[in-house]
């Protein structure tokens, strides 16, 4: 082990403020807070689906795919996230340096490029129903 994760908590404190331009509670905490957001927001929306598939039984099948392939591709995006968050705040606990010369795991890479997709399919759907002239209200 380096002597640079041999020291205490105040010298590790110090260590990541100068390495980082900010203390890795700063930074690792707001992604914890993101990811936290991220796992709300995303209870909200299975809880909306489930609705969905109860109360509008008699929808059309093709919106029925569109609201399961949305859902399924939320939740490869939350799983693909919590790999991030696991493996910077589990896996690299301690090592500052680690994490300084670590490249973008590969997990937020694609949540990103899932995240586009997932987009991209809901703002299609509401240009048809603008399109159709199919308001919500």
């Amino acid at each position: 082990m380096s002597s640079i994760c041999q020291t205490d908590c105040a010298g590790s404190a110090i260590l990541s403020t100068l390495t980082f331009g900010a203390s890795m509670d700063d930074t690792l905490g707001a992604a914890f807070i993101g990811y936290s957001f991220c796992c709300t927001i995303f209870g909200i929306l299975t809880a909306q689906v489930s609705n969905y598939y109860e109360q509008y039984a008699v929808d059309p099948l093709a919106l029925k795919i569109v609201v399961g392939l949305v859902w399924t591709l939320e939740t490869l995006q939350v799983a693909l996230i919590s790999h991030g968050v696991y493996h910077y705040t589990v896996t690299l606990f301690g090592s500052y340096i680690s994490i300084l010369k670590e490249h973008i795991l590969w997990s937020l890479v694609t949540s990103g490029f899932v995240a586009a997709i997932s987009g991209s399919i809901v703002k299609t759907y509401f240009i048809i129903r603008v399109w159709r002239s199919m308001y919500l209200i």
